[in-house]
C-alpha cells in the first residue's frame, strides 16, 4: 500500500510523463497483489517491479519516478523471505537491472 500512495504523491507533486506511469502501473499492482495473496512468490513480485521499472527507465532514461519502487520491493522481500539465498539473488537482479 506504501508504494501506491508514494507513487500518487510523486505524480501530484511532480508530474512525469503519462508513459511511464502506465509502464509502471503492473509494478503497482504487484504490490498490491503481494498485500493480498499471500502465497504469490517472491521472485514473481520481484520480476513485475524490476520488469516494470526497466521499462519505464529504458524508455526516456529518468530515473528518479520510479527508482524507490525497486528499493521498496527489496526491503519488503528481504524481510519476509527467510532465505538469503533467495533475497540476495533478487538484490543482485534488482540492482543490475536498470
Amino acid at each position: 500500500m506504501s508504494a501506491l500512495v508514494v507513487t500518487a504523491i510523486a505524480q501530484l507533486t511532480d508530474p512525469g510523463p503519462v508513459g511511464d506511469l502506465l509502464l509502471l502501473a503492473p509494478a503497482i499492482v504487484a504490490f498490491g497483489l503481494r498485500a493480498l495473496v499471500p502465497g504469490l512468490p517472491a521472485e514473481a513480485f520481484a520480476a513485475l517491479v524490476v520488469g516494470s521499472v526497466t521499462l519505464a527507465v529504458g524508455r526516456d532514461g529518468d530515473l528518479e519516478a520510479s527508482q524507490f519502487l525497486i528499493v521498496v520491493m527489496v526491503l519488503y522481500v528481504s524481510w519476509h523471505l527467510s532465505s538469503m539465498t533467495r533475497a540476495g539473488l533478487i538484490l543482485a537482479v534488482s540492482a543490475a537491472s536498470p
